[in-house]
């Protein structure tokens, strides 16, 4: 049987943790990769840890960083009063199941 995994995408931080014990916590925000000169690489925001590549159908690939190296980035928190309504709200659950 597979893997079970929680997720809790909240207006401050998204939290996750699976049946294998596995735990993630981070801000839950999402800031575009802008380049070279970005503070978040210089801050070391610019791992691939920290940075996912989106492939949408039919689009263009597009960069984003997400939780601290997106605020290094200039990203800031949004707040919607339904959670599930956030632009990023499937990004940042499927960050936290990967």
């Amino acid at each position: 049987m597979g893997q079970a995994v929680a997720v809790d995408v909240g207006y401050g931080f998204t939290k996750a943790v699976s049946t294998a014990g596995r735990r993630c916590c981070f801000p839950s925000v999402v800031a575009p990769v802008r380049g070279a000169g970005d503070l978040a690489a210089l801050s070391g925001g610019g791992s691939l840890r920290h940075r996912v590549d989106l492939q949408r159908s039919g689009a263009e690939a597009e960069a984003v960083l997400v939780g601290e190296a997106a605020l290094a980035a200039g990203g800031v928190r949004s707040w919607h009063q339904d959670a599930a309504s956030r632009p990023d709200y499937a990004l940042l659950t499927l960050t936290a199941i990967a």
